[in-house]
């Protein structure tokens, strides 16, 4: 297959043309079109555009106000966030400090009557006879 060389196919004829006569005129219809523009803007009023408020001169002002307030809450709202997980650590050591303070003062030992009036008791509340227990006693596995 042949390469075709580019810089000698079109060397012969010249691929941009101007119509006859474009020339001619030309002048005198881009002076019309600049003073018809130019008459046309003169009896436009403006119009007045809504513009956004993130791009208006007032906005520009206050954006830096904006900004440090939004730093300062979240500052307040750091502190605030420590402030509170401090407070329910110590109140957490505080409690288990009394907890184990209790246990180590009062040590209570139940009798066999309590004992089993607290396991029947347990048993009345979690609806289990003598016959649940039982059948769990003798289950073979």
């Amino acid at each position: 297959m042949r390469k075709p060389d580019f810089n000698t196919a079109h060397a012969k004829r010249n691929p941009f043309q101007v119509p006859d006569g474009y020339f001619d005129g030309l002048t005198a219809q881009v002076m019309a079109a600049i003073e018809k523009s130019e008459a046309t803007t003169e009896e436009r009023k403006p119009v007045a555009k809504k513009v956004p408020f993130y791009k208006t001169e007032m906005y520009a002002k206050i954006k830096p106000y904006l900004y440090m307030a939004a730093m300062f809450g979240g500052l307040y709202f750091g502190i605030w966030v420590y402030k509170y997980q401090q407070r329910i650590v110590a109140e957490k050591s505080q409690t288990l400090a009394q907890v184990s303070a209790t246990q180590n003062d009062d040590t209570y030992e139940m009798s066999a009557q309590e004992m089993d009036d607290y396991i029947d008791d347990a048993c009345d509340y979690m609806m289990i006879g003598h016959q649940d227990i039982m059948a769990c006693v003798t289950e073979e596995n």
